[in-house]
């Protein structure tokens, strides 16, 4: 095992991991180990730990010797880390980047035929400046040279690792060989990248008749594992800026790239996903490009508040008794929950109450299609989010209503809040009879629900001042199988959230639905909603963009935002997605329907078109399911 930890989390990024049983074997002409990480960029603002322990097999265990075991913490000098022992000599060759995004090379597949048999080939990147030549040391993550390449039935050349470090300011270089059973390269190719803040890149080239497409997600760094925890708790000033500014698990991304890059990057920086920063994680981004300088009609408070005095205009001083015991008994009923939470899975290690859950949505998305891996996820059950509805006001409340607050479930996943709704008191949502829906941005990943679920809902009425706002609901709900949709009702209001559980799912992240070839919206609103069809699932719209009477929120690079990316799909099923397009007036003028087959990883990506000609690109990232937040802690051991 040889491993690095830095200062996100302080946990193992494994460089390399081989059990006894599958060792690797290496000559004096082949003295390098197999590389299979890091599983995410290694962040050097500070000292950075390396670890290795290695052993030589013997003909039985009992004759297996230790070879060398050591710790080294590397400060940024040297571009060679030594380990030294009676036995032997170990050297790490590594290089510091100082403005740097992490790409995941989901697949290098043959697009149309297959890989000539017998033949092998290996495929390395580097990062260039410029023209092509000015490289840095290339990072090996395929070689078979004397052997048939390891291809998948689906067409994925096998790499061995995929996580690179690259300098925004220089290109991320393939370098693609094929070699004949003589190991004599007959062909090779070059094809190169620039990088990005978030999303994905895709090009593809011919290699000896051979076409080879390459796909590539970009992520920012995370500076530290707490930056992506959303403290989801109401009332407090500096903890309603937390939800605001971190609502969709936005991780603050390395200084030094935001402070060098300029302005331009530094808003982009900000739309940077939260990647669990924990062992074989996907570190693609769904955020669009310029998603900062966009806000939702709803979300922008009135700036009086709702008069909460009236409320208790024409009550009897016994109602206002009844209710005021009411809503302390709520509130002390929620806060005896949050203590035997905090005394349970608190005290066993899940971190705080508010914590979100840092599990990705794409936690498997980088996997292989067709390949087999250690740790890699399952088709398990899990719950679709349909809607948040507040179904019914009543305690002399009255239309519209500024609400804000959280909706939030916890599974056995990690036991962390899985946020649906987030709002602090700045950006409260105005709700009316006509429009009492909750505009959900979760769930961030999907809900497994083979054991039982726990939903929590906290929502507040802004009022003229601070001062005055007033609780609206505090409750907490454990769903256990079938019932919707859910109920938290008190004397004040009902709120229904509906769903449904689908026994065997996979999780789609929808990475962009994107205006091709600089159009633009072929109207003046629009919708996007998305279904799923399969024997579990109902028919029941997914709404991931509600802008019918209002124009389009587009980036200036032809993303739509919206305002929520995680379905849950089921997988025996496909997910079709809804397009429509609306004219001033409110009148539908284009729609269009695109169905995804479900896969267990990686990305699909088909375009369509509505009126006018206008192409529209949507581009969906697929992932099994984690069961257990443990399952994907590689333990790094060795296995004697």
């Amino acid at each position: 095992m040889i491993a690095v930890r830095d200062h996100v989390d302080h946990n193992r990024n494994l460089l390399f991991s081989c059990y006894r049983s599958n060792c690797q074997i290496l000559k004096e002409d082949e003295p390098f180990l197999a590389l299979t990480g890091p599983s995410r960029a290694i962040v050097c603002e500070e000292s950075v730990d390396f670890e290795i322990q290695l052993k030589v097999r013997g003909t039985t265990e009992s004759e297996d010797i230790a070879l060398i075991t050591g710790v080294c913490t590397y400060n940024r000098g040297d571009d060679t880390v030594c380990f030294t022992n009676c036995f032997c000599t170990v050297e790490f060759r590594l290089e510091v980047l100082q403005k740097t995004v992490q790409a995941t090379v989901l697949g290098v597949r043959v697009k149309d035929g297959s890989w000539p048999s017998g033949w092998g080939g290996r495929v390395a990147c580097s990062v260039i400046d410029g023209e092509i030549g000015a490289t840095s040391g290339q990072l090996e993550l395929l070689v078979s040279r004397g052997s048939a390449m390891p291809v998948t039935s689906e067409g994925y050349l096998l790499l061995s690792r995929n996580v690179v470090s690259v300098d925004v300011n220089r290109s991320l270089n393939f370098l693609l060989e094929a070699c004949l059973p003589s190991r004599a390269i007959i062909a090779e190719k070059e094809l190169s990248f620039e990088p990005k803040l978030c999303n994905i890149s895709q090009d593809s080239c011919e290699l000896k008749g051979i076409e080879l497409e390459i796909t590539v997600a970009w992520s920012g760094l995370v500076s530290e594992k707490r930056d992506i925890l959303v403290q989801g708790c109401v009332g407090d000033e500096e903890q309603d800026w937390d939800v605001a500014s971190m609502e969709q698990q936005v991780p603050k991304i390395d200084s030094k790239l935001t402070l060098e890059v300029g302005p331009e990057a530094e808003t982009e920086s900000a739309m940077s996903l939260d990647t669990s920063e924990l062992a074989n994680e996907s570190n693609t981004s769904m955020f669009v490009p310029d998603k900062s300088i966009l806000e939702p009609a709803d979300s922008v408070a009135t700036n009086t508040g709702y008069d909460v005095e009236k409320m208790d205009r024409g009550k009897s001083d016994e109602q206002l008794k009844i209710e005021a015991k009411e809503m302390a008994a709520e509130q002390k009923s929620f806060a005896m929950y949050v203590d035997a939470w905090e005394g349970s899975w608190g005290s066993d290690g899940f971190g705080c109450f508010q914590d979100m859950t840092t599990v990705s949505s794409m936690q498997y998305t980088h996997l292989i299609p067709g390949s087999t891996r250690l740790h890699y996820g399952q088709v398990r059950p899990s719950l679709q989010i349909f809607s948040v509805k507040l179904a019914e006001i009543r305690g002399g409340l009255e239309w519209p209503l500024p609400v804000y607050g959280t909706v939030a479930a916890r599974d056995r996943v990690d036991h962390n809040r899985n946020l649906l709704f987030a709002r602090n008191r700045s950006e409260c949502q105005i709700l009316n009879e006509e429009g009492s829906f909750l505009t959900l941005t979760g769930p961030s990943r999907a809900i497994v629900s083979e054991q039982s679920v726990v939903f929590e809902i906290q929502l507040k009425v802004r009022g003229r001042t601070k001062s005055q706002d007033k609780p609206l609901i505090n409750g907490v709900y454990t769903y256990h199988s079938r019932e919707s949709p859910i109920c938290f009702r008190n004397c004040f209001c009902t709120v229904e959230l509906s769903l449904e559980r689908i026994k065997k799912s996979v999780q789609a992240t929808i990475l962009g639905v994107r205006v091709k070839e600089e159009g633009s919206w072929p109207a003046f609103g629009g919708r996007v909603a998305c279904s799923v069809i399969g024997p579990d699932a109902s028919p029941q719209e997914i709404e991931l963009l509600d802008s019918r009477y209002t124009t389009v929120p587009i980036t200036s690079e032809g993303y739509l935002v919206l305002s929520r990316s995680v379905v849950s799909v089921d997988y025996r099923g496909s997910l079709n997605f809804i397009l429509e397009a609306y004219s001033d007036s409110g009148n539908k003028v284009a729609q269009k329907n695109e169905p995804f087959k479900p896969k267990f990883s990686n990305i699909s990506q088909q375009t369509c078109k509505l009126t006018g000609g206008i192409e529209l690109e949507i581009t969906v990232a697929w992932s099994s399911l984690v069961s257990e937040k443990w399952d994907i802690s590689v333990r790094g051991c060795l296995i004697l």
